[in-house]
C-alpha cells in the first residue's frame, strides 16, 4: 500500500506546481497546490491531514529556516530549489527531511516523499 496519499505542494511556480501534481497523481496520490502563503496557511489548519508537504524554497516565505522548521514539526518536509549550488541546499538539510533540486524532481520526488514519510512514522524525526 502507498504510504503516501495526499500531499501539500506549496510553490508560486505555477509551471512547478503542474509537474509536481502530475508525479503525484501519477502514483494514485491525492494532491492539494497552494500558490502563496494564503492558500498553503488555509490548507495546512483545516479540512483534511496532509500526509506531507512539498515546498519551495526559492520563495521569501516558504523558503525562510523559521518556515521549514514548523512544518517538519508538524509534517514529512520535502523542499525543492531552483537552485543547485549544494552548500546552499546543505544549509536546509538539517531543517527537513530531504532537500532536493528542481532539475531532479521527475526522476526523485515521489520517492523522496515516501521516504520523508516513512521517516516520520518511525519517529526518526529531525532535531534543529
Amino acid at each position: 500500500m502507498n504510504p503516501v496519499a495526499r500531499v501539500l505542494v506549496v510553490d508560486n511556480d505555477f509551471r512547478f506546481l503542474e509537474l509536481a501534481s502530475s508525479i503525484f497523481t501519477n502514483q494514485g496520490v491525492e494532491v492539494v497546490c497552494a500558490s502563496d502563503p494564503d492558500q498553503a496557511h488555509f490548507h495546512l489548519n483545516g479540512g483534511p491531514k496532509f500526509d506531507a508537504v512539498v515546498a519551495d524554497l526559492s520563495s521569501p516565505y516558504f523558503g525562510s529556516p523559521q518556515y521549514c522548521q514548523s512544518l517538519v514539526n508538524k509534517f514529512p518536509l520535502v523542499v525543492v530549489s531552483a537552485t543547485e549550488d549544494s552548500s546552499f541546499l546543505e544549509r536546509y538539510s538539517s531543517l527537513c527531511d530531504c532537500v532536493l533540486a528542481k532539475s531532479s524532481i521527475a526522476d526523485l520526488l515521489f520517492l523522496a516523499t515516501v521516504k520523508a514519510v516513512e521517516r516520520h512514522q518511525l519517529g526518526l524525526q529531525l532535531v534543529g
